[in-house]
């Protein structure tokens, strides 16, 4: 690609550039985001804000890539990347516990503290950001123990947004381990009690 295409495909028009319009499938010549070169899945093309703030990133990483590509995302585009906010403080780490198969999501992409501290304007955390049917590798993936706060987003992501079997079993077993460590550090009539899920 010479110096004038990649000028063409960062330059902003009408409040975006063209690599905007192929991470949402809408390109001139790119109507499919998974026949995106892989010469464009790095960190200069997908992290080129337009004037909300929003990056490339943020809609592509909320597209059904093949697996190849996001392993060039993860590999070419940095962690700090994926903390870039728009203008409602959304980041593509919100969207990232969208993809089907997390397995393809690097560990460090899904510590603990990202997920809880990341927030957007509204004040949610990635978390909340799971899909209809989040998958049943995040709950091996995640590390609950890290601390309570993420167990009390899981319980708000269950009551607001899925109400999902597998979340509320997951919940139920991280519960079943803060109870353990609670008998061990606190008596009983001093416990703040948690209200069962529905």
């Amino acid at each position: 690609m010479n110096s004038e295409e990649k000028k063409n495909l960062l330059k902003i028009i009408d409040n975006e550039t063209e690599m905007h319009k192929i991470c949402r499938g809408l390109g001139k010549d790119i109507k499919n985001v998974k026949e995106i070169p892989k010469e464009l899945l790095n960190e200069e093309f997908l992290t080129v804000k337009n004037l909300e703030g929003r990056t490339p990133l943020h809609d592509l990483i909320k597209s059904e890539l093949e697996e190849e590509q996001y392993k060039k995302i993860f590999k070419e585009v940095k962690i700090n990347s994926f903390l870039i906010k728009d203008s409602n403080g959304i980041t593509p780490l919100h969207y990232i516990l969208g993809i089907k198969d997390l397995s393809l999501v690097p560990r460090n992409f899904l510590a603990t503290d990202l997920l809880l501290l990341t927030r957007c304007k509204e004040g949610k955390r990635p978390l909340f950001f799971l899909g209809e049917n989040p998958p049943k590798q995040i709950w091996e993936l995640l590390d609950p123990m890290h601390n309570s706060a993420l167990l009390g987003e899981l319980e708000l992501v269950y009551r607001e947004e899925n109400k999902n079997k597998d979340l509320k079993e997951f919940i139920k077993k991280i519960k079943d381990i803060e109870e353990q460590r609670r008998n061990i550090n606190f008596p009983k009539d001093k416990r703040p009690n948690r209200e069962p899920l529905e």
